[in-house]
């Protein structure tokens, strides 16, 4: 692999060299599923225990 198989602005040099993996698109929504996940979760449990 050589520089030029690199694409622009996915690198960010320094110490340590760090690699953009994952859109900030893509981190929202990561998020935002997971936080349904988690609220259906809470609110299935009401069917254990009826009023």
């Amino acid at each position: 692999m050589t520089a030029h198989d690199v694409e622009p602005g996915k690198v960010h040099p320094g110490k340590p060299v760090t690699v953009d993996r994952y859109t900030v698109g893509a981190r929202i929504n990561h998020w935002i599923t997971a936080a349904s996940l988690i609220l259906l979760a809470l609110s299935g449990l009401a069917l254990f225990h009826p009023s």
